[in-house]
């Protein structure tokens, strides 16, 4: 099970939570308090991180810090608002949500799935011939040799097997391994992970 942070200043908004994580995957760990929230943040590595915005939030520029704060996490930033209002949604995406619901379109079950569609899914090892991915030890088999990689590095190999005689963009990689926009960041995580 995960513990996802999520932060909230609003009452309504951490009632529901509990409602929100009646599920055996995840437990959303709400807090009003902004040092237990980032403290959570950069401790637990949660694959996601949920923010219960308003205006005032917004304008600080804290889902900006937020997605500063995760890039090297990989995780997805959910925001929820209480109101329809279109404006809070696309400044949220503006600063770097992955994803946004509002309460009045948004059912409990429809987040648990929305959540749920966000977090690691287990694997078991896979066999894609001649090599078998221990997913578990995060390891690769050729016959009798077992090779140790790194996390990042066995991300990207199991991404490409999966994807075996596709084309994947770097802007596809980088977006569905790091969760990063390749338009907003320069990076090399691309070509330094996949020399090694």
């Amino acid at each position: 099970m995960y513990t996802l942070p999520f932060y909230t200043e609003s009452d309504s908004l951490r009632s529901l939570a509990s409602l929100w994580s009646a599920e055996p995957s995840y437990l959303l760990e709400t807090t009003s308090l902004p040092c237990s929230f980032w403290l959570n943040v950069y401790s637990q590595k949660s694959p996601v991180v949920v923010v219960g915005v308003n205006e005032w939030l917004l304008k600080q520029g804290f889902i900006a810090q937020l997605s500063a704060a995760v890039t090297s996490t990989g995780s997805y930033i959910v925001v929820v608002t209480e109101s329809a209002e279109e404006e809070l949604l696309l400044e949220s995406f503006r600063q770097g949500a992955d994803r946004a619901v509002s309460i009045p379109t948004c059912s409990a079950r429809i987040f648990r799935a929305l959540i749920n569609s966000l977090l690691p899914k287990p694997l078991a090892a896979r066999s894609f011939a001649p090599y078998q991915l221990d997913t578990q030890a995060q390891t690769v088999l050729i016959g009798d040799q077992r090779i140790q990689l790194r996390r990042l590095v066995f991300e990207l190999s199991h991404y490409l097997f999966t994807h075996q005689g596709t084309i994947v963009p770097k802007a596809t990689l980088l977006r569905d391994l790091w969760g990063l926009d390749d338009r907003r960041c320069e990076t090399r995580r691309v070509e330094s992970h996949a020399s090694l």
